[in-house]
């Protein structure tokens, strides 16, 4: 039962700036021109461009006062996106990166469990039996980060396959909006585990960063934590390969 990271998703800000207008479409060639384009989308209205990078599993989504950019597979290809997002900045060159905000869903597949027993085996973990005859729950905390420097909120839980989809696009989530650019059906059902332990952590990383690089610099410690924070809650879940050790 090895977690994978399914999802990854980042969100900045920065200063209204008449760049963006001026750039834009010079941001579409260059991706264009590098083999990175597969299809594009202006919003007149809503001041924003959106790129499918090669495939729809990752995107970049550029606004004048900042940007929105995914990778929507556990084999995607994070070089990619940072690459354009460096591509843009370059071009934009905003004074700072302000709101850095990222989104991280894991997937841990649960093989000798179903889900009736997974269910129950979570929720004996995280409250020790305190609470007789408890077979489901659903968590949600709020945790402080020292780096990146900033505050997290996560939920947990076990999924069975048929609900795997719906939560990757970000629908029924208690603590971050869907994603309107993501249907669920990017996520082929038979894709996907029958039944898994899963999390996700939302980081709201603290102060203004530098730019494209700093941006992937914090991008990585944020899933490094992402990744630690999963395996801890797998460990109080006692979801970690001793399931067969279980009182029934």
């Amino acid at each position: 039962m090895e977690p994978t990271v399914w999802t990854q998703r980042v969100s900045v800000g920065f200063r209204r700036s008449l760049a963006f207008y001026e750039h834009r479409y010079d941001i579409l060639r260059q991706l264009e021109g590098q083999s990175l384009l597969r299809d594009f989308h202006v919003d007149e209205v809503g001041d924003a461009v959106s790129a499918v990078l090669r495939d729809p599993q990752h995107r970049l989504t550029l606004r004048a006062n900042g940007l929105d950019a995914s990778v929507l597979s556990p084999d995607g290809e994070l070089p990619r996106v940072q690459s354009a997002i460096e591509l843009a900045l370059s071009l934009i060159v905003p004074q700072a990166l302000v709101q850095a905000r990222f989104r991280f869903q894991w997937l841990a597949p649960l093989t000798d469990l179903d889900y009736a027993r997974a269910r129950v085996v979570a929720a004996e973990g995280f409250f020790d039996k305190a609470i007789p005859k408890l077979t489901d729950f659903a968590m949600i905390g709020d945790l402080r980060s020292d780096k990146p420097a900033g505050n997290v909120r996560v939920e947990a839980g076990v999924l069975q396959r048929a609900e795997i989809p719906m939560r990757l696009a970000g629908q029924g989530s208690g603590i971050a909006p869907p994603d309107p650019e993501t249907p669920p059906t990017l996520w082929p059902v038979d894709s996907l585990p029958e039944v898994a332990f899963y999390t996700q952590s939302v980081w709201f990383v603290e102060g203004s960063l530098g730019g494209a690089e700093e941006l992937s610099t914090v991008w990585g410690e944020a899933l490094a934590g992402s990744g630690r924070l999963m395996s801890s809650l797998i460990a109080k879940a006692r979801m970690t390969g001793k399931e067969d050790s279980r009182d029934e």
